[in-house]
């Protein structure tokens, strides 16, 4: 499977996300968008908007720590898969290479992002990330499509957002170590079942790191690598040898560092 196609399968996968909000949100079935979708009396709320609300946090019901921690464990399960399929500054990475591995300082950089916008959010008392954050900037321009209410303004806002993520602060910066979103989903994943493997036809010849966005040294099989990794499938795409693929993995057996 070429880059090409499957650039294509990630547009369609965004789209039919996008068309399932739609169809919940005008049926009834359920309320809301990327942030907050509400299923019936059950709400499933970003982890990281939670996090950020003291209020929030502070009134929590049964309701709200149930869905809670389904997201949590579907987080858990999945990593960064949502980073890679879903997010649509993740469609850039699509295009970018990188020419060094820098799992290890991935995770670092995601702890401290993570830990500073919490520290300053319950400073401030006020979720400074959601005001930036591209799933958020999109989901609202979606909820407010669907009232009739849609803001010029979000729009605006939104565009000038992607393009200081895409000019200014590069795609791969933003996704290896500044977005707290992304770092929230790499430090849930030591457990991640999704994982990509080697085969005994790799040469280590590094084809793969060169062109993972993030310079993930994937084919060392490290628990650094695969918490970073968003499963976009260009190492397995690019490697001449097919010596990459998707596997599922056993959570149990994949929580200690390898080298």
């Amino acid at each position: 499977m070429g880059s090409s196609r499957l650039l294509k399968i990630n547009l369609l996968t965004v789209a039919a996300v996008i068309a399932t909000y739609v169809a919940l949100n005008l049926s009834g079935v359920a309320l809301g968008g990327y942030c907050l979708l509400s299923l019936g009396n059950m709400p499933f709320i970003c982890p990281l908007g939670f996090l950020q609300r003291p209020s929030i946090v502070e009134a929590t019901t049964h309701a709200i720590l149930i869905g809670l921690a389904i997201t949590l464990a579907l987080i858990a399960l999945h990593g960064r898969i949502f980073c890679g399929w879903i997010c649509p500054i993740g469609l850039g990475l699509r295009f970018l290479k990188h020419d060094k591995g820098n799992g290890r300082g991935i995770i670092l950089a995601f702890s401290i992002s993570l830990a500073s916008m919490l520290i300053v959010s319950w400073i401030l008392g006020f979720p400074i990330f959601c005001l930036i954050c591209p799933v958020g900037i999109v989901s609202r321009i979606i909820a407010s499509a669907l009232t009739g209410s849609l803001d010029l303004w979000s729009i605006l806002w939104g565009i000038t957002i992607f393009a200081v993520i895409t000019l200014v602060l590069r795609i791969h910066n933003w996704c290896g170590g500044v977005c707290p979103l992304g770092a929230l989903q790499a430090l849930l994943s030591p457990l991640k079942i999704l994982r990509i493997k080697a085969s005994s036809r790799c040469t280590r010849c590094r084809i793969c790191a060169r062109n993972c966005p993030l310079g993930l040294e994937i084919h060392k099989d490290r628990e650094v690598d695969h918490m970073s990794c968003t499963a976009c499938m260009k190492c397995v795409a690019e490697c001449p040898f097919k010596a990459l693929k998707p596997a599922l993995s056993s959570p149990l057996s994949s929580t200690r560092l390898r080298n």
